[in-house]
């Protein structure tokens, strides 16, 4: 696209310059028509440090048909292909330091044009409040001494992050003795140090503002980034100890869609919370709390249709009445007296129907009056149900006994196909029966329908401190293997998976590779600031082209930084955007 863009830019300069035929005034007259021209200075660097905006010039020289040569800068437009790494003012290159990286710049001259290469390096420091202004040249003027290394306990190396997540931070624990520290991220073509005076005997973080990120994020877009933590004590800072390094590993796209949420025992108002993945730096709204629900109601099941307009929710608890909630105005649609029930939910692809569960049915409703078009021939008592994104087939656990809805044991997984114009159902075809005294429940489809993410544990289907990722082919060519990174280790309650709605692709030096975002909710402890057992979202990639390799699809999980981290935050469920509230 930014080939494209430079051709017709240079199009419409030429039709500008030739119109009517007529000749550009200029020295150029009298020297005859331009046969090639020159862009100065070839492959220019430009560092911007902290922010203060760095001029270069550029100059163009023309050899016309006669053999003349002469300086045409003035009648020269230019153009740099990445605007967010500079712009131009006439024949001068401003870079504002908004992101590092490399690009081209071009310049056209007649029916000429030539380009050079420009790479900007962004260089930003903040020191904290607390800390010392001497502090960078206290470690710069320090020997490494080993025995000082902090050790970094989040994010975990070889994670992956989209370049638009807005908050960052590192968290670790050191030495006694050390009280004040570096943390910086630094990639190719950018460099943020942050100075922050902290006790870290007990661990400590530092987090860097949305602003910072945005610039480390833009600058290394399908690069690595490289975090560390230097710590020192003020009283004698002859000698620094550095911690090992942790590479993060940034997609080359935006995360974008909304997610929807439940918050519980916390200081907020407990319901439903809501964060537009494109407005990254800022805290989850309220949507649907207790504050907004008919009687302050509490709301925690819910599920969004995929254009985000339709939410269908129960209320007060298991087997509560159930309704669907227009989203844009935040009011029901249908009666919220118990006339309709359900337990769990699934909506259309296109949002029109929804199938409903209630005590081991599902039954196909039409969503704008909640009335039943069918029920589904399920072989037993069934529960979790989600459509694929195609429309065309469902996924659902068959219980092997009846219980509640929302907690059962021998949980199997089951898909059915749908045929979207008559509303008629297949067979139920079994996807995947666990081993004895497992249970498997929460399924998922993938964006492109060909994947099933799951929960499998040793315990019922509600809270169980031992379930984990695990994923399936949906057309069960594969056998279903666990998500062993994510999942990090044992009793960590692993809960509720669900995929961004988006496919997406990384692109790296040996070709370009698609993937999934996937969320779940877990009670690992978050770094230093929360300990294990208090549930919270957490995001990792899923590479399918990886599953054929034998090895793991997945990555390390980082936590979303946009919840309110004194709640228990559960039922993360996505939308391809988030709907404005009128």
């Amino acid at each position: 696209m930014k080939r494209l863009a430079y051709f017709l830019v240079a199009s419409s300069l030429l039709v500008a310059f030739c119109s009517c035929g007529a000749k550009v005034g200029g020295p150029g007259d009298s020297a005859g028509e331009p046969v090639l021209i020159e862009v100065s200075p070839a492959d220019a660097t430009l560092i911007v440090v902290n922010g203060a905006a760095v001029e270069q010039g550029y100059k163009v020289l023309a050899t016309f048909d006669s053999g003349e040569v002469l300086d045409v800068t003035s009648e020269s437009a230019f153009s740099i292909d990445d605007s967010i790494l500079g712009v131009f003012s006439g024949d001068v290159l401003r870079a504002l330091g908004g992101a590092g990286g490399q690009s081209r710049v071009r310049a056209v001259y007649k029916s000429e044009a030539a380009e050079t290469g420009v790479t900007v390096t962004v260089n930003n420091t903040r020191v904290d409040d607390g800390a010392p202004a001497n502090a960078q040249e206290l470690f710069d003027g320090a020997t490494v001494d080993a025995t000082l290394a902090p050790s970094i306990v989040y994010p975990p190396n070889d994670v992956y992050m989209p370049p638009n997540l807005g908050d960052f931070e590192s968290h670790w624990t050191s030495a006694a003795g050390s009280d004040l520290y570096e943390v910086s991220l630094s990639s190719a073509y950018s460099s943020t140090r942050l100075f922050t005076a902290r006790d870290a005997s007990a661990g400590a973080f530092a987090a860097f503002t949305p602003g910072e990120w945005k610039v480390v994020g833009d600058s290394a877009r399908g690069e690595d980034i490289t975090l560390t933590v230097r710590g020192l004590s003020t009283a004698a800072p002859q000698n620094v100890g550095v911690s090992p390094a942790i590479v993060v590993h940034l997609t080359n796209t935006d995360i974008e869609g909304g997610i929807y949420y439940w918050a519980s025992q916390g200081a907020l108002a407990e319901g439903v919370y809501r964060h537009d993945m494109s407005r990254p730096g800022q805290a989850a709204e309220a949507f649907y709390t207790t504050g907004e629900t008919p009687s302050n109601r509490c709301v925690a099941c819910h599920v969004l249709s995929r254009e985000g307009d339709k939410m269908a929710v129960t209320y007060d608890g298991g087997n509560g009445a159930a309704s669907i909630v227009d989203v844009a105005t935040r009011t029901a649609m249908l009666p919220t007296d118990a006339s309709f029930v359900w337990n769990f939910a699934s909506f259309e692809p296109s949002g029109a129907r929804i199938a409903t569960v209630s005590q081991g049915v599902i039954t196909l409703r039409d969503s704008a009056t909640g009335a039943a078009i069918n029920t589904v021939p399920t072989a037993g008592y069934a529960s979790h149900v989600d459509f694929s994104a195609t429309g065309d087939k469902i996924v659902y656990v068959q219980v092997a006994a009846p219980g509640a809805d929302w907690d059962f044991t021998g949980g199997s997984l089951v898909v059915q196909s749908f045929d979207p114009a008559t509303a008629a159902w297949g067979s139920p075809e079994t996807l995947y029966t666990p081993p004895a005294g497992a249970n498997a429940y929460y399924p998922s489809f993938s964006p492109d329908g060909e994947w099933v993410l799951f929960n499998q544990s040793a315990a019922g289907a509600y809270d169980a401190a031992s379930a984990e990722l695990y994923a399936v082919q949906s057309s069960g060519g594969l056998a279903p293997f666990q998500l062993s990174s994510p999942n990090l280790q044992a009793g960590l309650t692993n809960s509720w998976a669900r995929w961004a709605p988006f496919i997406q692709e990384l692109e790296t030096d040996a070709g370009v590779e698609q993937f999934f975002w996937l969320t779940f909710s877990s009670k690992r402890a978050f770094g230093v600031r929360l300990p294990q057992g208090s549930p919270q979202l957490w995001m990792t990639p899923f590479f399918p082209d990886r599953v054929a390799a034998g090895g793991d699809p997945s990555g390390p999980a980082f936590r979303l930084p946009f919840q309110e981290i004194s709640t228990n935050n559960h039922i993360a469920q996505w939308t391809t955007r988030i709907v404005p509230v009128d």
